[in-house]
């Protein structure tokens, strides 16, 4: 063994004796003889270590004749009685454990010494058993077998990988891991724990991997460790494991900030921000308390900003390092994914390539009869054929209901998770057979019943509740568009429009919405609905109506006077339509699309904007968005701003396909989308340079899709295309100057 290996074998031992003892251990030379570890407890006792990584029974009594002279002359000088212990490195043989018995010394494996600090390998049996957060089966709610597809995350624009960050464990620093739900947080804690849990008998850190679901109310850092154990069945260890934690022997794997939530709510962003804060008092405690590495996760935008996020935590004076989940598969993960799943199956071009939604389309894809049918050339085609494919798949499965009743019941399952401050659940069995209820007009018996508890798009939360969530945003956000438009047909119930909806439609969900609205001709309906419904509370549906009829084609529309307040947005794309008489007051807007020319008939004030897209910087804000924060600014927005604005054709066309492929719905573009509506702009020639830039810079990448070629946006890169995208002829970016010299 090489001098280092052994000096960091030995000091781990008497880590571990401290821990254990609760007193420093040192190397001594004691009566002529130098002892491994060795303290004094108190006046009349004592312990001695011998560590050997020598598998020789001749070192073995060399250390047994050592620890014998110590503890006589200790007994003898100092009437101090010695425990004695030899530590090693291997199985010791029955001559050794013989040897050892005969003296009343114990020789012991490191493991079995740390055992006796810390019974970790019961607490690693006993975890894996349970889920990591989301990384369950859906059917069963027991912990997911899949195995793991390794993928990198970011940090900033550049990649970084899963050894980086179990390096930056590793090494006593503090990693906060952020991602939207389904991007796979949980199963990469998942592969950590393993990781880690393998290592801890080579070293002197043993992962504890807590779900914060079962945190509530909890306000300090012992609280929550003993919850955990408590929940393993191994309450009576906490102790150890807190003694072990206070010694700085415990990697922290948290998952799910974002889960610790308080019951009450508030419209105040100063308020939220103080009740977010004390929900997390008990997590804060636990981490500004942590003596070495973590790493914690939770949704991307569950706080307002960093500094909160790293307040509320406990991390502002441990420096820590902010990785994001990608939030898609790259082409290879996808690749994997499939080989994984055994099926012989290509994912569509307009599937968003979350984790979960490509899990759940797998799995609907293997028990549909009919697979031809899973092609599509518009994501909300591909919608319809997809839901359709889940409703006819139950009805087989249970004859006494029909595909439309399933999907009737799944929308109004989809409408309670409006209200959910998680998004996709928790949803109970009994919101479920209220929802029933109200779809099909009678309560589930039977096989309802039986029905309710296997639903396709449902899984259990956990294993320990019969509470379900959406396993897939994507067939959610559709259901919900549905629902939307069922208010504009008047066939949902009016007592929706009561409600307090935290969520709002996302780009998908948009989607489908204008495009249903457009095809049965409902932009009138919807505009009366909208203006009919406004004196009721739920504001964040007609603004669900609103951006879809935005979204709809429509050359004009005149909303009348519209008054919106308090809503939750997740799209308003002014652009392509002539929008008149509206006004968006102390509202929540994930993104925001301004038109070229001034509107003096839309007002837009006290609300926060997440992106606001066709404004360069604050200076550009047009006169209508008043007293309104805007998180991020980019300034072309849509391609006949791009063909107008005053770069050359050139540029124009590089726009356009940074436009298309990293800010426009959708998580690929085939090859002819990328320049449509650029006329003779797009010239094939200069339209390859620039793609075979884009290539090489892994700006974009390449590959085949269902019918032709696609370009798939790497994520990683996102920063760099918005600043090209906001600095335009002022950019400095190789990119932009490669097409000057074209």
């Amino acid at each position: 063994m090489a001098d280092k290996t052994w000096q960091d074998f030995e000091k781990n031992v008497r880590l571990y004796a401290k821990a254990i003892w609760g007193t420093e251990f040192r190397s001594q030379m004691l009566y002529d003889r130098q002892i491994d570890a060795y303290s004094e407890l108190n006046s009349k006792s004592a312990v001695a270590i011998e560590v050997t990584e020598q598998k020789n029974i001749n070192k073995i009594q060399d250390d047994i004749n050592k620890l014998y002279h110590v503890r006589a002359n200790n007994f003898s000088s100092k009437f101090i009685s010695t425990e004695c212990f030899i530590v090693v490195g291997f199985e010791p043989t029955p001559a050794m454990i013989g040897a050892c018995s005969k003296v009343n010394i114990d020789v012991l494996t490191v493991e079995e010494f740390k055992s006796r600090f810390l019974p970790y390998e019961e607490y690693r049996s006993m975890r894996i058993l349970e889920p990591f957060g989301s990384a369950i089966d859906p059917e069963s709610g027991s912990p997911d077998t899949k195995a793991y597809v390794e993928v990198d995350f970011l940090r900033g624009e550049s990649a970084y990988s899963r050894k980086r960050i179990y390096e930056d464990i590793s090494s006593g620093k503090s990693v906060v891991l952020l991602g939207e739900y389904g991007t796979g947080k949980s199963k990469f804690f998942e592969n950590a724990f393993h990781v880690f849990s393998k290592k801890a008998s080579f070293s002197t850190g043993y992962p504890l991997a807590i779900d914060l679901r079962k945190s509530w109310g909890l306000n300090s850092r012992y609280e929550i460790i003993t919850r955990h154990l408590t929940d393993l069945g191994m309450s009576f260890h906490a102790d150890k494991f807190i003694k072990a934690y206070n010694e700085g022997l415990l990697f922290l794997f948290i998952d799910g900030f974002d889960e610790v939530g308080s019951q009450a709510w508030s419209d105040n962003p100063e308020s939220l921000k103080n009740l977010r804060a004390d929900a997390l008092q008990g997590v804060r405690d636990l981490i500004s308390n942590q003596k070495s590495g973590l790493i914690i996760c939770g949704r991307e935008h569950y706080f307002d900003s960093n500094d909160e996020m790293f307040s509320a935590l406990g991390l502002i004076n441990r420096n820590p390092i902010l990785v994001q989940t990608k939030g898609e598969f790259s082409v290879d993960e996808i690749q994997k994914f499939v080989q994984n799943s055994s099926i012989s199956i290509s994912i569509p071009d307009w599937l968003p390539r979350k984790p979960l939604t490509c899990d759940f389309f797998v799995r609907t894809f293997a028990a549909t009869e009919d697979k031809a049918r899973f092609d599509a050339d518009t994501p909300h085609k591909f919608w319809d054929i997809y839901v359709s494919a889940v409703c006819e798949r139950e009805a087989r499965l249970n004859s006494a209901f029909d595909a439309d009743s399933i999907r009737s019941v799944l929308v109004a399952i989809a409408a309670i998770t409006r209200r959910l401050p998680q998004d996709v659940g928790p949803i109970t069995l009994a919101e479920i057979r209220d929802a029933f209820q109200r779809a099909v007009g009678y309560a589930p018996i039977d096989q309802a019943s039986v029905l309710l508890q296997r639903l396709s798009g449902l899984g259990r939360s956990s294993a320990d509740t019969e509470d379900r969530r959406f396993v897939d945003t994507y067939l959610l956000d559709g259901l919900r568009a549905v629902h939307v438009v069922e208010f504009v047909t008047k066939i949902a119930n009016d007592a929706y429009l009561d409600e307090d909806w935290l969520n709002p439609l996302g780009e998908y969900g948009l989607d489908i919405a204008s495009q249903k609205i457009a095809d049965l001709g409902l932009s009138e309906e919807a505009v009366l609905f909208c203006r009919s419904a406004i004196r009721k509370r739920n504001h964040t549906l007609i603004a669900d109506v609103v951006g879809a009829l935005l979204l709809s084609g429509q050359a004009e529309i005149d909303f009348g006077g519209l008054h919106i307040k308090g809503a939750q947005i997740g799209c308003l794309d002014f652009s392509e339509v002539d929008a008149r008489n509206l006004i968006i007051e102390t509202s929540t807007v994930d993104e925001l699309n301004v038109p070229l020319k001034e509107n003096s008939s839309i007002v837009i004030i006290d609300c926060h904007v997440n992106t606001a897209l066709g404004i360069s910087a604050e200076s550009g804000m047009p006169n209508w968005i008043k007293d309104t924060k805007i998180e991020n600014y980019t300034s072309i927005a849509t391609t006949s701003r791009i063909k107008s604005s005053d770069i050359s054709n050139n540029h124009k066309v590089l726009v356009a396909i940074l436009h298309k492929t990293f800010f426009q719905p959708g998580s690929a573009r085939k090859e002819e989308a990328l320049f449509r509506g650029l006329g003779k702009i797009a010239r094939p020639k200069t339209v390859s340079s620039i793609t075979n830039k884009l290539i090489s810079e892994e700006i974009v990448s390449q590959e085949k899709g269902n019918s032709g070629d696609i370009f798939v946006p790497n994520r990683a890169k996102t920063k760099r295309v918005a600043k090209i995208m906001a600095e335009l002829n002022m950019s400095t970016d190789p990119i932009w100057r490669y097409v000057d010299s074209i």
